[in-house]
Protein backbone atom coordinates (compact mmCIF):
# COMPACT_ATOMS: atom_id res chain seq x y z
CA UNK A 1 0.00 0.00 0.00
CA UNK A 2 0.99 3.27 -1.09
CA UNK A 3 1.63 6.20 1.00
CA UNK A 4 -1.02 7.98 -0.36
CA UNK A 5 -3.38 4.92 0.15
CA UNK A 6 -2.30 4.93 3.92
CA UNK A 7 -3.04 8.73 3.93
CA UNK A 8 -6.57 8.38 2.38
CA UNK A 9 -7.15 5.47 4.68
CA UNK A 10 -6.59 7.29 7.94
CA UNK A 11 -8.68 10.00 6.92
CA UNK A 12 -11.54 7.72 6.20
CA UNK A 13 -11.16 6.30 10.03
CA UNK A 14 -11.26 9.55 11.80
CA UNK A 15 -13.94 10.95 9.75
CA UNK A 16 -15.52 7.37 11.21
CA UNK A 17 -14.70 8.20 14.02
CA UNK A 18 -15.46 11.39 14.45
CA UNK A 19 -19.16 10.85 12.80
CA UNK A 20 -19.17 8.36 15.55
CA UNK A 21 -18.40 10.63 18.36
CA UNK A 22 -21.24 13.09 17.08
CA UNK A 23 -23.55 10.54 17.36
CA UNK A 24 -22.50 9.48 20.47
CA UNK A 25 -22.79 13.15 22.03
CA UNK A 26 -26.42 13.72 20.31
CA UNK A 27 -27.60 10.22 21.88
CA UNK A 28 -25.84 11.57 25.31
CA UNK A 29 -27.72 14.42 25.19
CA UNK A 30 -31.07 13.91 23.87
CA UNK A 31 -30.65 11.28 27.35
CA UNK A 32 -29.96 14.39 29.32
CA UNK A 33 -33.01 15.94 27.86
CA UNK A 34 -35.46 13.18 28.39
CA UNK A 35 -33.87 12.01 32.01
CA UNK A 36 -32.91 15.47 33.90
CA UNK A 37 -35.94 16.98 32.42
CA UNK A 38 -38.13 15.02 31.46
CA UNK A 39 -40.67 16.96 33.25
CA UNK A 40 -40.05 19.02 30.31
CA UNK A 41 -40.39 17.19 27.58
CA UNK A 42 -43.46 15.53 28.97
CA UNK A 43 -45.27 18.83 29.28
CA UNK A 44 -45.20 20.16 26.18
CA UNK A 45 -46.24 16.23 24.91
CA UNK A 46 -49.42 16.49 24.50
CA UNK A 47 -52.26 18.26 22.20
CA UNK A 48 -52.96 22.27 23.62
CA UNK A 49 -56.52 23.46 23.32
CA UNK A 50 -55.87 27.01 23.21
CA UNK A 51 -52.79 29.00 21.52
CA UNK A 52 -53.08 30.69 25.44
CA UNK A 53 -52.41 27.72 27.42
CA UNK A 54 -49.79 26.19 24.42
CA UNK A 55 -47.99 29.70 25.09
CA UNK A 56 -48.54 29.47 29.11
CA UNK A 57 -46.79 26.06 29.05
CA UNK A 58 -43.90 26.88 26.45
CA UNK A 59 -43.08 29.76 28.71
CA UNK A 60 -43.02 27.38 31.64
CA UNK A 61 -40.79 24.88 30.01
CA UNK A 62 -38.78 27.49 29.07
CA UNK A 63 -37.93 29.61 31.89
CA UNK A 64 -39.24 27.92 34.94
CA UNK A 65 -38.67 24.40 34.87
CA UNK A 66 -34.89 24.01 36.26
CA UNK A 67 -32.45 21.25 35.25
CA UNK A 68 -33.88 18.68 37.82
CA UNK A 69 -37.07 18.99 36.85
CA UNK A 70 -38.40 21.25 39.54
CA UNK A 71 -40.63 24.05 39.11
CA UNK A 72 -39.06 27.56 40.41
CA UNK A 73 -40.81 29.75 42.77
CA UNK A 74 -40.43 32.90 40.64
CA UNK A 75 -38.99 34.56 37.72
CA UNK A 76 -38.03 37.90 39.02
CA UNK A 77 -36.36 40.65 36.73
CA UNK A 78 -36.04 38.12 34.50
CA UNK A 79 -34.23 35.52 36.24
CA UNK A 80 -34.91 32.36 37.84
CA UNK A 81 -35.16 32.15 41.42
CA UNK A 82 -33.44 29.04 43.14
CA UNK A 83 -36.36 27.94 45.04
CA UNK A 84 -38.83 25.34 44.56
CA UNK A 85 -42.45 24.81 46.29
CA UNK A 86 -44.28 21.64 46.56
CA UNK A 87 -46.97 23.48 46.44
CA UNK A 88 -46.23 23.96 42.52
CA UNK A 89 -45.39 19.89 42.30
CA UNK A 90 -49.20 19.71 43.37
CA UNK A 91 -50.33 22.22 40.94
CA UNK A 92 -48.81 20.92 37.71
CA UNK A 93 -50.23 17.06 39.17
CA UNK A 94 -53.28 18.74 39.37
CA UNK A 95 -52.90 19.84 35.68
CA UNK A 96 -51.75 16.86 34.29
CA UNK A 97 -54.42 14.74 35.44
CA UNK A 98 -57.37 17.45 33.63
CA UNK A 99 -55.17 17.23 30.97
CA UNK A 100 -54.94 13.65 31.06
CA UNK A 101 -51.88 13.45 29.94
CA UNK A 102 -50.65 10.43 32.13
CA UNK A 103 -47.04 10.10 31.54
CA UNK A 104 -46.88 13.82 33.10
CA UNK A 105 -48.84 13.00 35.99
CA UNK A 106 -46.14 10.04 36.62
CA UNK A 107 -43.49 12.13 36.05
CA UNK A 108 -44.33 14.85 38.83
CA UNK A 109 -45.22 12.04 41.36
CA UNK A 110 -41.83 10.83 41.12
CA UNK A 111 -40.29 14.31 41.45
CA UNK A 112 -42.14 14.54 44.23
CA UNK A 113 -40.59 11.57 46.30
CA UNK A 114 -37.29 12.25 44.97
CA UNK A 115 -36.85 15.00 45.71
CA UNK A 116 -39.30 16.78 48.30
CA UNK A 117 -39.75 13.60 50.41
CA UNK A 118 -37.29 13.76 53.58
CA UNK A 119 -35.57 10.88 55.56
CA UNK A 120 -38.25 11.61 58.31
CA UNK A 121 -41.31 10.65 56.08
CA UNK A 122 -42.42 14.13 55.63
CA UNK A 123 -42.52 16.32 53.18
CA UNK A 124 -40.71 19.43 52.35
CA UNK A 125 -42.81 22.66 51.64
CA UNK A 126 -40.09 24.36 49.73
CA UNK A 127 -36.13 23.04 48.57
CA UNK A 128 -33.75 26.49 48.81
CA UNK A 129 -30.49 26.54 47.67
CA UNK A 130 -30.38 23.20 46.71
CA UNK A 131 -31.11 21.76 49.90
CA UNK A 132 -35.03 20.80 51.60
CA UNK A 133 -36.44 22.56 54.07
CA UNK A 134 -37.22 21.17 57.36
CA UNK A 135 -40.65 21.69 57.41
CA UNK A 136 -43.84 20.88 56.05
CA UNK A 137 -47.41 22.65 55.16
CA UNK A 138 -50.27 20.48 55.19
CA UNK A 139 -52.22 22.26 52.37
CA UNK A 140 -49.42 20.86 49.98
CA UNK A 141 -49.91 17.18 50.71
CA UNK A 142 -53.77 17.70 50.90
CA UNK A 143 -53.28 18.83 47.55
CA UNK A 144 -51.29 16.11 45.96
CA UNK A 145 -53.28 13.29 47.94
CA UNK A 146 -56.75 15.11 46.62
CA UNK A 147 -55.17 14.50 42.91
CA UNK A 148 -54.41 10.64 43.87
CA UNK A 149 -57.76 10.19 45.39
CA UNK A 150 -59.65 10.66 42.44
CA UNK A 151 -60.72 8.26 39.95
CA UNK A 152 -58.77 4.74 38.83
CA UNK A 153 -55.80 4.07 40.85
CA UNK A 154 -52.79 1.38 39.86
CA UNK A 155 -50.86 -0.42 42.39
CA UNK A 156 -48.08 3.04 41.86
CA UNK A 157 -50.96 5.05 43.12
CA UNK A 158 -51.63 2.82 45.75
CA UNK A 159 -48.30 3.47 47.66
CA UNK A 160 -47.87 7.02 46.88
CA UNK A 161 -51.37 7.36 48.74
CA UNK A 162 -50.29 5.30 51.70
CA UNK A 163 -47.28 7.01 51.92
CA UNK A 164 -48.22 10.56 51.84
CA UNK A 165 -51.18 9.52 54.28
CA UNK A 166 -48.83 8.18 56.93
CA UNK A 167 -46.66 11.13 56.62
CA UNK A 168 -49.91 13.20 57.38
CA UNK A 169 -50.92 11.26 60.22
CA UNK A 170 -47.43 11.30 61.59
CA UNK A 171 -46.65 14.79 61.60
CA UNK A 172 -49.76 16.99 60.37
CA UNK A 173 -52.20 15.87 63.23
CA UNK A 174 -52.00 17.03 67.00
CA UNK A 175 -54.23 14.36 68.49
CA UNK A 176 -57.37 14.41 66.51
CA UNK A 177 -56.64 18.07 65.26
CA UNK A 178 -55.39 19.20 61.93
CA UNK A 179 -52.12 22.08 61.82
CA UNK A 180 -51.26 23.50 59.41
CA UNK A 181 -47.40 22.41 59.21
CA UNK A 182 -44.87 20.86 60.90
CA UNK A 183 -41.45 22.02 62.02
CA UNK A 184 -38.54 19.78 61.64
CA UNK A 185 -35.82 21.50 63.34
CA UNK A 186 -37.52 21.81 66.71
CA UNK A 187 -39.62 18.32 66.19
CA UNK A 188 -42.60 20.63 66.87
CA UNK A 189 -46.62 21.10 65.44
CA UNK A 190 -48.34 24.63 64.57
CA UNK A 191 -51.07 24.95 67.08
CA UNK A 192 -53.38 26.29 64.48
CA UNK A 193 -55.13 26.08 61.02
CA UNK A 194 -55.51 28.60 58.27
CA UNK A 195 -58.98 27.85 57.25
CA UNK A 196 -58.20 27.86 53.66
CA UNK A 197 -56.36 24.55 54.30
CA UNK A 198 -59.56 22.94 55.44
CA UNK A 199 -60.11 20.99 52.10
CA UNK A 200 -63.53 19.59 53.34
CA UNK A 201 -63.55 17.22 50.19
CA UNK A 202 -60.09 15.27 50.45
CA UNK A 203 -60.37 14.94 54.40
CA UNK A 204 -63.77 13.42 53.71
CA UNK A 205 -62.60 11.14 51.13
CA UNK A 206 -59.23 9.95 53.47
CA UNK A 207 -61.98 9.45 56.21
CA UNK A 208 -63.95 7.34 54.08
CA UNK A 209 -61.03 5.08 53.17
CA UNK A 210 -58.92 5.28 56.48
CA UNK A 211 -61.14 5.41 59.83
CA UNK A 212 -57.46 7.00 61.38
CA UNK A 213 -58.49 10.29 59.59
CA UNK A 214 -62.63 10.53 60.61
CA UNK A 215 -62.22 12.64 63.69
CA UNK A 216 -59.85 15.11 62.82
CA UNK A 217 -62.27 15.06 59.29
CA UNK A 218 -65.04 15.82 61.60
CA UNK A 219 -63.74 18.42 63.66
CA UNK A 220 -61.77 20.53 60.81
CA UNK A 221 -65.49 20.25 59.30
CA UNK A 222 -67.09 21.83 62.39
CA UNK A 223 -64.25 24.68 62.64
CA UNK A 224 -64.95 25.56 59.14
CA UNK A 225 -68.80 25.53 58.62
CA UNK A 226 -69.19 27.27 62.40
CA UNK A 227 -66.61 29.99 61.59
CA UNK A 228 -68.20 33.46 61.13
CA UNK A 229 -68.36 35.45 58.11
CA UNK A 230 -69.01 38.93 57.78
CA UNK A 231 -71.28 40.72 55.72
CA UNK A 232 -69.08 40.62 52.83
CA UNK A 233 -68.33 36.78 53.03
CA UNK A 234 -65.03 37.40 54.44
CA UNK A 235 -63.62 34.71 56.81
CA UNK A 236 -61.27 34.53 59.48
CA UNK A 237 -57.91 33.91 58.93
CA UNK A 238 -57.34 30.82 61.57
CA UNK A 239 -58.68 28.85 63.93
CA UNK A 240 -56.25 28.81 67.02
CA UNK A 241 -56.80 25.27 69.33
CA UNK A 242 -55.43 26.70 72.51
CA UNK A 243 -57.40 29.43 72.95
CA UNK A 244 -60.59 28.00 70.82
CA UNK A 245 -60.71 31.16 69.02
CA UNK A 246 -60.72 32.08 65.44
CA UNK A 247 -57.64 34.63 64.59
CA UNK A 248 -57.64 37.07 62.12
CA UNK A 249 -55.46 39.43 59.91
CA UNK A 250 -55.12 42.90 59.68
CA UNK A 251 -56.76 42.38 55.84
CA UNK A 252 -58.15 39.74 53.82
CA UNK A 253 -55.84 37.59 51.42
CA UNK A 254 -58.79 37.15 48.43
CA UNK A 255 -56.79 33.90 47.37
CA UNK A 256 -56.95 32.81 50.45
CA UNK A 257 -60.80 33.63 51.36
CA UNK A 258 -62.09 32.26 47.52
CA UNK A 259 -60.69 29.28 48.55
CA UNK A 260 -62.16 29.45 51.75
CA UNK A 261 -65.39 29.99 50.05
CA UNK A 262 -65.18 27.01 47.45
CA UNK A 263 -64.52 24.47 50.26
CA UNK A 264 -67.44 26.24 52.17
CA UNK A 265 -69.47 25.56 49.39
CA UNK A 266 -68.48 22.37 48.16
CA UNK A 267 -69.45 21.15 51.79
CA UNK A 268 -73.35 22.36 51.66
CA UNK A 269 -72.55 26.32 52.88
CA UNK A 270 -74.04 29.42 51.76
CA UNK A 271 -71.50 31.82 50.21
CA UNK A 272 -74.32 34.44 48.63
CA UNK A 273 -72.95 36.88 50.76
CA UNK A 274 -69.23 36.72 49.01
CA UNK A 275 -70.61 35.76 45.34
CA UNK A 276 -72.34 39.24 45.66
CA UNK A 277 -69.35 41.22 47.17
CA UNK A 278 -67.07 39.65 44.12
CA UNK A 279 -70.10 40.52 41.43
CA UNK A 280 -70.15 44.52 42.89
CA UNK A 281 -66.26 44.62 42.54
CA UNK A 282 -66.58 43.03 39.01
CA UNK A 283 -69.01 45.76 37.76
CA UNK A 284 -66.71 48.41 39.41
CA UNK A 285 -63.95 47.24 36.99
CA UNK A 286 -61.80 45.08 39.73
CA UNK A 287 -61.14 42.53 41.95
CA UNK A 288 -57.94 43.39 44.19
CA UNK A 289 -55.61 41.06 46.19
CA UNK A 290 -56.60 42.62 49.39
CA UNK A 291 -59.13 43.98 51.15
CA UNK A 292 -59.74 45.58 54.87
CA UNK A 293 -62.54 43.57 56.58
CA UNK A 294 -65.28 46.49 55.73
CA UNK A 295 -64.83 45.33 52.22
CA UNK A 296 -62.40 48.77 51.24
CA UNK A 297 -59.38 47.56 49.06
CA UNK A 298 -55.79 47.43 51.00
CA UNK A 299 -54.67 48.27 47.72
CA UNK A 300 -55.31 48.91 44.15
CA UNK A 301 -53.32 45.73 43.12
CA UNK A 302 -54.84 42.79 41.08
CA UNK A 303 -53.22 39.43 39.78
CA UNK A 304 -53.47 36.78 37.96
CA UNK A 305 -54.26 34.06 40.36
CA UNK A 306 -57.38 36.13 42.05
CA UNK A 307 -58.85 35.88 38.78
CA UNK A 308 -58.24 32.41 38.10
CA UNK A 309 -59.58 31.25 41.26
CA UNK A 310 -62.87 34.01 41.03
CA UNK A 311 -63.47 32.31 37.63
CA UNK A 312 -63.28 28.42 38.88
CA UNK A 313 -65.39 29.81 41.91
CA UNK A 314 -68.19 31.11 39.25
CA UNK A 315 -67.89 28.06 37.40
CA UNK A 316 -68.53 25.94 40.56
CA UNK A 317 -71.94 27.72 41.01
CA UNK A 318 -73.04 27.78 37.60
CA UNK A 319 -72.54 31.54 37.23
CA UNK A 320 -71.00 31.33 33.78
CA UNK A 321 -71.71 35.08 33.14
CA UNK A 322 -68.93 35.87 35.93
CA UNK A 323 -66.59 33.45 35.05
CA UNK A 324 -66.28 34.39 31.58
CA UNK A 325 -65.54 37.92 32.69
CA UNK A 326 -62.78 36.66 35.46
CA UNK A 327 -61.69 34.49 32.60
CA UNK A 328 -61.03 37.34 30.49
CA UNK A 329 -59.43 39.50 33.00
CA UNK A 330 -56.97 36.81 33.95
CA UNK A 331 -55.88 36.29 30.29
CA UNK A 332 -55.37 39.73 29.90
CA UNK A 333 -52.39 38.98 32.40
CA UNK A 334 -50.70 36.64 29.82
CA UNK A 335 -47.78 38.97 28.15
CA UNK A 336 -47.97 39.01 24.35
CA UNK A 337 -43.84 39.39 23.81
CA UNK A 338 -40.80 39.75 25.17
CA UNK A 339 -38.47 36.98 26.66
CA UNK A 340 -41.14 36.03 28.96
CA UNK A 341 -43.90 35.92 26.56
CA UNK A 342 -46.55 33.54 27.75
CA UNK A 343 -45.83 34.26 30.93
CA UNK A 344 -48.41 35.54 33.53
CA UNK A 345 -47.16 37.78 35.50
CA UNK A 346 -45.61 41.60 35.67
CA UNK A 347 -44.51 42.53 32.51
CA UNK A 348 -42.76 45.97 33.26
CA UNK A 349 -40.59 44.64 36.61
CA UNK A 350 -40.23 40.82 34.35
CA UNK A 351 -41.90 38.73 37.11
CA UNK A 352 -43.77 35.67 37.12
CA UNK A 353 -44.79 33.46 39.86
CA UNK A 354 -44.93 30.04 39.57
CA UNK A 355 -48.78 29.87 41.43
CA UNK A 356 -50.39 32.24 39.20
CA UNK A 357 -48.65 30.43 35.85
CA UNK A 358 -49.81 27.12 36.87
CA UNK A 359 -53.28 28.53 38.14
CA UNK A 360 -53.88 29.97 35.26
CA UNK A 361 -53.33 26.46 32.82
CA UNK A 362 -55.52 24.89 34.73
CA UNK A 363 -58.18 27.51 34.29
CA UNK A 364 -58.02 27.32 30.79
CA UNK A 365 -58.18 24.04 30.95
CA UNK A 366 -61.35 23.46 33.09
CA UNK A 367 -62.49 26.16 30.82
CA UNK A 368 -61.48 25.94 27.19
CA UNK A 369 -62.32 22.03 28.31
CA UNK A 370 -66.06 22.40 28.93
CA UNK A 371 -67.03 24.05 25.04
Amino acid sequence: MSIIDRIKNQKTWIRLFLLFLTILLLVYFLYLYRTENKLAYLLMKQDFISKEEKEAALMLKDKMIGRQGLICQKIEQGKMMDAYLLESMGQVLEYADYTGNKELKDEVLKLIFKYFKTREGYFSWQIYDGKPQKATALIDELHILKVLLRGERNKEDEYYIDVIKNSLYKFSLQGDRWVSFYDGRCGKKAGEIPLFYIDIEVMKKMADEDNRFFKPFKQAEEVLMHAPLNEYGFFPQAYDYESEEYSYNSSVNMVENILTNMHYFKNGGDIRQFICFLQREIDKGHIYNYYYYNSTPLEKVESTAVYALACQLFMAIGDEVYADICYKKMLAFQMKEGDLKGGFGDLFNRTVYAYDQLEALKTIRMKEGKK
